[in-house]
C-alpha cells in the first residue's frame, strides 16, 4: 500500500520537475559574458529594452551554475545506462538453474578432494 502510493506522489513530482526543467530551459535561457568565457544558463529573469538579462552573477554563483549542470548532465546519462543496462539484464536474463551451477564452479569449496579415511 505505501509503495503503491509512494509510487503514485513520485509520478506526479518527476512529472511536475521534468516541466519545470522544460519550461526553463525553453523559456528562460540566457548568456552572460564573464572574462571572454560565454556562460549559458535558464531562470526566470527580467529583460531590459535591449533584451539582455538585467542581473549578474557572483563568481561563486557562476561556479555553482556549472557544477549543477554537469551534475545533471552526469546523472541523467548514468541513469540512462542503468536503465539500459536493467532493460538488456531482463531481455536476456539466463536461467535461474544455469547461474546456480555456474556459481557452484566459481565457488572453491565445490572443488575440494574427497576425505580421506583412517584405518
Amino acid at each position: 500500500m505505501i509503495k503503491k502510493v509512494f509510487l503514485n506522489i513520485s509520478r506526479y513530482f518527476f512529472l511536475l520537475l521534468f516541466l519545470g526543467f522544460f519550461v526553463s530551459m525553453n523559456f528562460f535561457n540566457h548568456v552572460h559574458l564573464v572574462d571572454g568565457n560565454t556562460i549559458v544558463h535558464s531562470h526566470p529573469y527580467k529583460k531590459s529594452p535591449a533584451g539582455t538579462p538585467m542581473h549578474n552573477h557572483s563568481p561563486e554563483g557562476y561556479l555553482l551554475i556549472h557544477f549543477l549542470s554537469e551534475v545533471a548532465a552526469v546523472s541523467i546519462a548514468a541513469l540512462i545506462i542503468i536503465r539500459l543496462f536493467l532493460i538488456l539484464l531482463y531481455r536476456y536474463r539466463i536461467s535461474e538453474s544455469v547461474v546456480i551451477s555456474f556459481q557452484k564452479f566459481l565457488n572453491p569449496n565445490y572443488l575440494r578432494g574427497p576425505p580421506q579415511v583412517e584405518y
